[in-house]
């Protein structure tokens, strides 16, 4: 089963594979002024939809041609709220495009401090 949301110039596809797991592919452009208030919603469907069974959430950035800098903030906040939540947060970008290799890892490197011993492992990792 694939559910879809669109935000401005953002698609995000949630499957839900038979073993459980929650997996969103996201793809096109996220260039909103306001992109915490633009991308809230699909950020809140995706949590919900993970949380629900307590399992791991993969957010897939690898068709993702662009995101600005208010987007950038707004996936940073996202992952926080995870992070509260106490959801498993996994990460994955095209490590063949050098604008999200430098744009993942500055994220990961802003999320290192709110780790601690009791959230949840948020992991980034390339897939292609």
């Amino acid at each position: 089963m694939t559910d879809v949301i669109t935000v401005g110039g953002l698609t995000a596809r949630l499957d839900r594979p038979v073993d459980g797991s929650f997996s969103v592919r996201l793809s096109g452009r996220s260039a909103s002024r306001d992109a915490q208030v633009a991308l809230q919603p699909m950020f809140d469907w995706a949590i919900q939809a993970a949380t629900t069974i307590s399992t791991e959430l993969v957010m897939s950035f690898e068709k993702v041609e662009y995101l600005n800098s208010s987007s950038i903030a707004a996936i940073v906040q996202f992952i926080r709220t995870a992070q509260l939540r106490g959801l498993s947060l996994r990460l994955v970008y095209d490590g063949r495009q050098k604008w999200q290799v430098t744009t993942f890892e500055a994220m990961r490197l802003a999320v290192r401090p709110l780790e601690s011993s009791l959230a949840p492992p948020i992991r980034f990792e390339t897939g292609r």
